[in-house]
């Protein structure tokens, strides 16, 4: 049953001047005017002036935060009972420690295909660099026991409270009654499941493999009922040669597209709705035969087109309904997002989406709260 553990923390001092998105959200000048801030987070991960990252050089940045008392770090391991809202949502969960054998035996369970490559790159530069800096965020599907509920918790004086970007974060500590019930709790659970970071968790199982001991990532753990599901929209931009676009023409029309003469419809109309340059295609669930539209696109629709697939580029969608427009997109997939129980229990089956198959919110901040590892 999965573990769930207290780990060391370190935290801003000013949080709101402090912290960040991921930094895969900043283009070159957005990256340039927060390093003006010499204390924000930005500054360890990205010291040099190009966005290549040398893991050493982040490895003395954050030393040098730590000595200059820009961030301070726990004196003991602990969980934090964090909350995240605005006026259109709110999520509360638990930030504490993950075990990566739990990963390995997939009684935490994955869904998304990794990079080797990747995963590889990652894993070289967590041993330098010994710090986590973003928590993954893991879904559990039964409720917290009572000992731990938010009302009583947010009876005490917050360690952490500000507002970033419209959002407003609170962290509280747990007390020692807190933390053993919430031990307890985890490990009597059958399943926990990964939504994002599955780049960064692989790389943490690998790493614990060639170190030949269990590490624990950085994760925020959260109820089903705190997230929201939704898609990507795959698209291209390259320009389609006439014989391609008459041959995807007639792969869609023999899957079971049909074409879209009205200008808005419905995911429950059409769970998969395309555009090939000006004509528009819907697939109903009945054409597609699962709530695996990913596979379906990649095997019944694009399977003969290996190099469109490598040229997709990809963008949340956050949409209940597809609206047709004019666009520069040669061709574009938009689809209904996975439910839930879907998910999960494919991700129970050690079965796993091509990647960018899921777009799970809320997304959480960089430097807000950051492991050190220990003897790694």
């Amino acid at each position: 049953m999965p573990l769930f553990s207290p780990i060391t923390f370190a935290l801003p001092k000013v949080p709101k001047r402090q912290v960040m998105g991921s930094l895969d959200n900043y283009d070159k000048d957005e990256i340039l005017a927060l390093k003006k801030t010499k204390d924000n987070f930005i500054n360890v991960i990205h010291p040099q002036d190009t966005r290549s990252r040398n893991s050493n050089q982040v490895r003395e940045m954050w030393i040098n935060f730590l000595k200059n008392e820009w961030y301070s770090e726990s004196a003991n391991p602990c969980f934090f009972f964090y909350k995240i809202c605005s006026p259109k949502f709110q999520t509360i969960g638990f930030l504490g420690g993950v075990c990566t054998s739990d990963i390995r035996s997939n009684t935490i369970t994955k869904h998304e295909k990794t990079y080797h490559n990747r995963v590889n790159y990652m894993a070289e530069y967590i041993k330098t660099v010994q710090i986590q800096a973003e928590p993954v965020m893991v879904i559990h599907e039964t409720p917290i026991p009572h000992e731990i509920q938010a009302s009583e918790i947010e009876k005490n004086d917050s360690l952490c409270d500000f507002e970033f970007e419209g959002v407003r974060h609170q962290l509280w500590k747990l007390n020692f009654r807190q933390n053993k019930s919430l031990e307890n709790w985890a490990k009597k659970q059958s399943h926990f499941h990964l939504a994002d970071g599955h780049h960064r968790i692989q790389c943490m199982v690998n790493l614990s493999q060639e170190i030949q001991k269990p590490l624990f990532p950085l994760s925020y753990l959260v109820h089903q009922s705190q997230i929201k599901l939704h898609s990507f929209v795959w698209y291209s931009n390259a320009i389609l040669s006439e014989d391609t676009f008459l041959r995807l023409k007639q792969i869609f029309i023999k899957q079971g597209g049909l074409a879209l003469t009205e200008l808005k419809v419905s995911t429950n109309q059409y769970p998969l709705v395309i555009q090939i340059r000006q004509l528009w295609f819907g697939f109903t669930k009945e054409a597609i035969k699962s709530e695996n539209i990913p596979d379906f696109i990649t095997h019944s629709l694009l399977s003969s087109f290996s190099e469109l697939q490598s040229e997709l580029n990809y963008k949340p969608n956050t949409s209940n309904s597809w609206t047709k427009m004019i666009s520069k997109n040669q061709l574009a997939f938009y689809m209904k997002p996975f439910s839930k129980s879907y998910l999960f229990n494919f991700a129970k089956k050690q079965k796993v989406l091509p990647a960018k198959s899921t777009f799970i919110l809320p997304k959480l901040l960089t430097g807000m709260v950051v492991s050190p590892f220990i003897d790694i």
